[in-house]
């Protein structure tokens, strides 16, 4: 009825005996869907995952406004690098789960924002032809 499409089959707990991809993230079109994937870390045994879509095209001639993340220089390499340098240690010394939520989302949104900084656009801007290839 649907035909959803799971993204994500790679296992995302990993033990000494077993593996096993224990999240949804699904798609009924994945031409919509630029990436995703699980970025195995030594930090927990629940490694994190990601999932990135591709803008949607406005109409010609409307004037709208779009707050957009920029990803001219945006490599999926980067990125998994860029959380792997980041020091996790004070969203894992947390006995709070709110805090550690707060410190967790401050540093993920920190690494985000170096790779792909945001940008307002507004106007006729928003709607010039954006070509998309798959990496």
């Amino acid at each position: 009825m649907f035909y959803f499409k799971q993204l994500i089959c790679d296992p995302i707990r990993i033990s000494s005996t077993s593996g096993t991809p224990i999240v949804l993230i699904l798609a009924s079109d994945c031409n919509i869907i630029c990436q995703s994937g699980v970025i195995h870390t030594p930090c927990s045994d629940h490694s994190p995952i990601y999932c990135t879509r591709k803008a949607t095209k406005l109409s010609i001639g409307s004037h709208n406004n779009a707050t957009l993340r920029s990803l001219k220089n945006y490599s999926k390499m980067n990125f998994q690098t860029s959380l792997l340098s980041v020091d996790w240690n004070p969203v894992l010394i947390c006995e709070d789960v709110n805090e550690a939520w707060e410190r967790f989302k401050h540093l993920s949104v920190s690494v985000i924002d170096n790779i792909a900084p945001v940008k307002q656009l507004s106007g006729m801007q928003t709607c010039r032809k954006v070509t998309y290839r798959a990496s």
